[in-house]
């Protein structure tokens, strides 16, 4: 091998080492630099790259059309994704100085396929929801997102970090490939960061914590990622795409197509009408998903329990759960919504069998308002019978921190008794025996089906739903439940779900049948 090519080969690994030591030298006089700039060094250079502070005080107004999407994390085919989608238009209009929103939107949705318009508005502190010229109050429970939109906003964000008490530097993080500077304050009680580029000085993302919009997952982190920076007439940069995060999962993402700077917001855009002020203070209070009593669907009165068989107790209600009663004790079927429900279902069942201990409790699901109650189960040592593939989630829901609302488990840490179900599993003897089965469809992928071979009786997760028009939702749905029963061999003559009574099979198999134009048989 000729002796050059041994030249060339060390001179290029010399220009490689050279290289790699000058990036660190960079990387060390950056960091070294970076230690001795205050918060309100990089604050104001924050503030500079944006246009300057008293360009974004003077923006008092500002409107906006653009169109985005929401998933449905926690009520997809699969918590990773592919997930169900919101399509949304909307124009929306801000006056910034009285912290004023009007936000008309336009949704469409697997369950909205026709659409829905809707308008919000926000004004003197209380939250209104509009369909047409019907204006009625909004529960500030269910209006955090705008509270949210109004504290992160490009416009307002470094203005807020600017007039907090408690505005610190952390260290340089890496963010999508980048060093970012990073500022932490509280506004309102809430801790916030703000990610600024090292070299551009923009906002890239902002985090903040808060308890989750369902209040599932406890404190919830939520980041807002801003992109597609543009120039505006009055020099202010402002960006055009907003993706936010929920504990690291896409939560949502919005595109501004237009948008208006100071365009003026006249007094009558937020006007909430008096009767709508007047009902406010009965909603100010609305119990939220933590508050919800046994039966109660979501403030409204429920159904009264329903005895399907003798010792078996339906309990209706936003989300309904299953107590059944055996000789060894009792098994029940859900733990749905929230902590503070769970600890209802399991008092109800002390009280409506005393004396018998609970044996365990049955996840058929990965959806929030399946898994939302299970804390409860953990803190008291219950074994969960729950999907093999939904462990994960689950386990995340039992790790999730409750500080600001801490339940028993928040309280008193203790190890799950987990009892996953891949296969036929039977649980006690006797006429109200069970059988878990997993479903393994594609919409029922993640969901189990109980079995009540005593009474001919199915169970069927969230497979079969009824739409308001009285037609079944998602005739593919059904066809996987009785699928799922004709592989396990299984007698069914009667069906019921999360979300509706009992129902004879004969009906689903008919809604199948009228769906796809094939006569379907079934056990």
């Amino acid at each position: 091998m000729p002796q050059s090519f041994f030249i060339q080969f060390f001179r290029q690994q010399r220009f490689a080492l050279t290289l790699i030591l000058a990036l660190l030298l960079s990387a060390s006089t950056t960091a070294s630099s970076y230690a001795q700039s205050s918060a309100e060094d990089i604050l104001q250079a924050a503030l500079d790259a944006m246009g300057g502070q008293e360009r974004l005080e003077s923006v008092t107004s500002l409107r906006f059309t653009g169109a985005g999407y929401q998933n449905a994390l926690e009520q997809s085919e699969r918590p990773e994704g592919p997930y169900l989608t919101q399509y949304q238009l909307r124009t929306e209009l801000r006056d910034v100085s009285n912290h004023a929103v009007r936000q008309h939107t336009i949704t469409r949705s697997l369950w909205q396929p026709q659409g829905a318009s809707l308008t919000f508005i926000h004004a003197d502190g209380m939250y209104a929801m509009a369909r047409g010229e019907v204006q009625r109050p909004y529960p500030p429970t269910f209006g955090r997102d705008i509270r949210d939109a109004l504290l992160t906003s490009p416009e307002r964000v470094l203005l807020h970090a600017h007039a907090s008490d408690d505005l610190r530097a952390e260290p340089d993080v890496m963010l999508q490939g980048m060093r970012h500077n990073v500022l932490a304050f509280t506004v309102e009680d809430i801790p916030m960061r703000v990610y600024l580029h090292a070299y551009t000085h923009l906002p890239t993302a902002v985090d903040y914590e808060r308890p989750s919009y369902f209040d599932v997952w406890g404190d919830a982190t939520y980041r807002v990622l801003y992109s597609l920076w543009q120039l505006e007439e009055n020099g202010i940069r402002y960006p055009h795409q907003w993706d936010t995060e929920h504990n690291g999962f896409p939560y949502r993402s919005f595109t501004i197509m237009d948008l208006e700077l100071n365009p003026g917001a006249p007094a009558d855009s937020f006007a909430i009408a008096e009767e709508t002020k007047t009902a406010y203070a009965q909603v100010l209070n609305r119990p939220g998903f933590r508050d919800v009593e046994l039966g109660q669907q979501l403030g409204q009165p429920g159904r009264p329990a329903a005895e399907l068989a003798e010792g078996i107790i339906e309990i209706p209600g936003a989300w309904d759960v299953v107590l059944v009663e055996q000789a060894d004790g009792i098994v029940i079927v859900e733990a749905p919504i929230s902590s503070e429900y769970s600890e209802q279902v399991l008092a109800e069942a002390k009280r409506r069998f005393p004396g018998k201990p609970i044996k365990g409790v049955i996840s058929t699901s990965d959806a929030w308002p399946h898994i939302g109650g299970v804390r409860p189960y953990v803190a008291s040592g219950i074994p969960i019978y729950v999907l093999d593939l939904n462990l994960p989630i689950i386990q995340r829901l039992i790790d999730a921190p409750y500080a600001s609302q801490p339940d028993r488990l928040e309280q008193e840490r203790r190890l799950p008794n987990f009892q996953a179900v891949s296969g036929r599993i039977q649980l006690g003897e006797g006429p109200n025996r069970l059988e878990l089965y997993p479903i393994r469809g594609e919409g029922g992928e993640r969901m189990l089906m109980v079995h009540f071979p005593g009474h001919n009786l199915l169970y069927g997760a969230d497979l079969v739903q009824r739409q308001r028009d009285g037609t079944f939702f998602m005739p593919q749905y059904l066809s996987e439940l009785v699928e799922a029963a004709d592989r396990e061999g299984l007698t069914v003559e009667n069906a019921f779900a999360m979300h509706i009574g009992v129902t004879a099979w004969s009906e689903i198999l008919d809604a199948i049948a009228e769906a796809s134009g094939t006569p379907l048989k079934s056990n």
